[in-house]
């Protein structure tokens, strides 16, 4: 529906295949688990199926993103995708379940500050973090290299495209702290 807009997050841009490609440089099992947290319509998720990955997660609080990712991603079938808000959806997660957890873009960068998402995201993920955001650019500004930081993770790898950031933290093992 073009109503919704949704038709314009369907293909790849410059920005998701640089951070699919992210990913799967993170990667040689093609079994581990990933979440894309705000997955939208899961142009980020598909790219990874075509690549052979097989345990694909999203949530995403817009219900008509997820019901347009059935139709037009048919191959997302066994994708575990769930209608949730980001918190929520944290909030109700095990520790460590995710190998690698993604995000692409302003729906996790406007989730508000009162929220400790950077400790929840940190809680759930095994090892690696991949944000695609821009850093300073939004109403709940905050300070995502520290958060990480404090939170047992290091950044270690980033790169500024125009105004959006690539950022790359991995997880302490409990001997690094």
């Amino acid at each position: 529906n073009e109503r919704c807009g949704l038709n314009k997050y369907i293909k790849n841009d410059i920005y998701i295949n640089l951070l699919v490609k992210e990913i799967n440089k993170r990667s040689n099992n093609k079994k581990i688990k990933i979440l894309d947290l705000c997955c939208n319509v899961g142009r980020s998720l598909n790219s990874l199926k075509k690549l052979g990955y097989i345990n694909l997660y999203g949530v995403d609080i817009n219900k008509l993103a997820i019901k347009k990712m059935k139709k037009v991603f048919k191959k997302l079938k066994k994708a575990k995708v769930v209608h949730s808000s980001a918190e929520s959806f944290l909030l109700n997660f095990k520790d460590n379940f995710y190998d690698i957890l993604f995000s692409s873009g302003a729906s996790v960068e406007l989730i508000p500050s009162t929220f400790d998402l950077i400790k929840e995201i940190s809680r759930v993920t095994k090892s690696f973090v991949i944000l695609f955001i821009n850093e300073n650019g939004h109403a709940y500004p905050r300070f995502w290299r520290y958060e990480f930081r404090k939170n047992n993770m290091s950044l270690i790898f980033n790169k500024k495209y125009e105004s959006n950031t690539l950022l790359v933290f991995k997880k302490n093992n409990q001997n690094e702290r």
